[in-house]
């Protein structure tokens, strides 16, 4: 019986030239052959060095791949203490200060309508809405925890998702408000309507063009919160507004806009 055997040389210390690096220990570089030499240094595989399967640039410590990475069992990705990591059925677990955004839907039934300035309340199709009128900052108020997943003064984003009865011809935008306040456990209970945190988002344009465009749903840009000292347990007081009045932009919208959806998503500890 003949047996053979195949035995592959060591790359050796120094460069690899443009044609060896093509294929390295049975992983293709695809490094272009114009492209410099690369010190061997550079291809301990999943080491401190480069290994590019699928070569753009350069790069040090990255392992470039053209489409998928399959592990065969479980991965993570990070380092010993902080690592997002995969178990072989696909199960998520996030250790040290790994993070994940998540998202809270509010639905204006949720809102409370304060006694001046509230929107309309209006039906589409039987879902209910929210109408912001032109011609004065009309408001809604929510009241939120932060859940124990919440990752102490982590970012959290505000938007709103609403469309306009008729979409008229010319440039015109909506600006959207948050005015906010943190309120801890312990604190005296209260919002000064105008003296608290306010933030705006930039103003959304209404893509004109009745009647193609004609109740086409709209998002405003994210409002990013000032988290400063907030914690897992606290209550974030909020007044959702239509900045029609153009304070924090250019309001030029001669319609109601019609709220069908109010957004948070806040970073999560786990």
């Amino acid at each position: 019986m003949l047996i053979a055997a195949l035995v592959i040389a060591p790359v050796p210390d120094g460069t690899v030239g443009a044609v060896d690096r093509e294929h390295i220990i049975g992983i293709y570089a695809g490094i272009a052959p114009a492209s410099p030499s690369v010190a061997t240094s550079n291809l301990h595989i999943f080491s401190t060095g480069t290994v590019e399967p699928n070569h753009v640039s350069d790069s040090g410590n990255n392992v470039l791949v053209k489409n998928q990475i399959e592990a065969q069992g479980g991965a993570y990705f990070g380092g010993a203490t902080n690592r997002a990591q995969f178990a072989d059925d696909g199960e998520l677990t996030l250790h040290g200060t790994a993070r994940v955004m998540r998202s809270i839907d509010l639905e204006p039934v949720l809102a409370t309508r304060p006694s001046a300035n509230p929107p309309a309340e209006g039906t589409e199709a039987s879902f209910s809405t929210h109408d912001f009128s032109p011609s004065a900052d009309e408001s809604v108020f929510f009241h939120l925890e932060l859940g124990h997943d919440y990752a102490d003064a982590g970012t959290i984003h505000v938007h709103f998702d609403f469309f306009v009865d008729v979409a008229e011809v010319g440039a015109t935008s909506i600006s959207w408000g948050v005015e906010y306040k943190k309120q801890s456990i312990g604190d005296n209970f209260g919002f000064t309507l105008g003296a608290e945190t306010i933030d705006y988002a930039v103003p959304t344009a209404v893509t004109p063009g009745t009647p193609a465009n004609d109740k086409k749903t709209h998002q405003s840009a994210e409002v990013d919160l000032t988290t400063t000292g907030f914690v897992a347990g606290d209550y974030i007081l909020l007044r959702l507004f239509r900045d029609a009045t153009g304070t924090g932009g250019t309001d030029s919208f001669p319609r109601d806009a019609r709220v069908i959806d109010y957004h948070i998503e806040y970073l999560s500890d786990k």
